[in-house]
């Protein structure tokens, strides 16, 4: 399936979404910037893969794998677009709070995503005394070992991007926080964003399994995976992991 055309989000100015600030905080781990084009990012909602492209202006996005049908109003969801941010900013900017005030003019339309929740559990689970790369390298190879594959990373793209904006330069509070990725890991190459290393454990891309599946998964196997002690947790057999995702459900319901 080809790629879709670029499309703007709409009603929804630099101001309200800087994808470079949302995207690369430690918030969520399945989104990478792209190889060589600055503001570019790529990543798996559901079963699609999508392209976001953050210009001075606005923010873009087209389907690379998936369908576009639907697509503007799961992302306007996804960055919960129904919440205005510039009176917030406003708000904390103007609460006698020097540092706030900084922040508010350093990370400008910097948004909470409202992620499927079973991922968002999982990633919580690996958070635990970890680090932003390791992380995603564990996110990463659960995803290549019991995820859905979806389609090879290979051959989606090749447009002509638009002038981007200067997202790393206005990212840089989030990859102060970034610590450096494991030993084992690839070095990042010269061209690209160095907000995110590269890390990638497949040449496809890979849905987030189902809960269900990483339940009937093996312990020994998790620990392969690298998640260490995080491996004892069972994912639906444990009645508190149950409730905890029972919890997110509701509270980005009652959102």
């Amino acid at each position: 399936m080809s790629a879709s055309v670029w499309k703007t989000l709409s009603r929804c100015p630099a101001a309200e979404l800087r994808p470079g600030h949302t995207m690369l905080n430690g918030q969520c781990f399945g989104w990478r910037p792209h190889e060589s084009r600055e503001g570019e990012f790529v990543g798996v909602l559901g079963r699609r893969v999508v392209a976001i492209r953050e210009t001075s202006a606005a923010t873009q996005f087209r389907a690379l794998h998936g369908g576009a049908d639907g697509l503007e109003a799961e992302l306007r969801d996804y960055f919960q677009l129904g919440t205005v941010l510039a009176p917030l900013y406003a708000a904390w900017g103007g609460a006698g709070c020097e540092r706030m005030g900084i922040i508010v003019g350093a990370l400008d339309g910097l948004r909470i995503l409202r992620q499927e929740p079973s991922e968002c559990l999982v990633s919580f689970i690996c958070s635990s005394n970890n680090n932003v790369p390791r992380i995603t390298l564990i996110l990463d190879r659960m995803r290549e070992r019991y995820g859905e594959r979806l389609c090879p990373k290979a051959g989606l793209e090749g447009d002509t991007p638009a002038k981007p904006a200067a997202a790393a330069t206005r990212a840089a509070a989030s990859a102060a926080a970034t610590a450096k990725p494991a030993a084992a890991a690839a070095s990042p190459s010269p061209a690209r964003n160095k907000l995110m290393p590269r890390m990638e454990v497949s040449a496809d891309w890979h849905a987030f399994p189902a809960i269900e599946q990483l339940a009937a998964a093996p312990e020994a196997d998790l620990r392969e995976l690298g998640l260490g002690y995080r491996a004892k947790v069972r994912f639906t057999k444990d009645p508190c992991c149950e409730f905890l995702n029972l919890s997110l459900r509701l509270v980005l319901i009652v959102q």
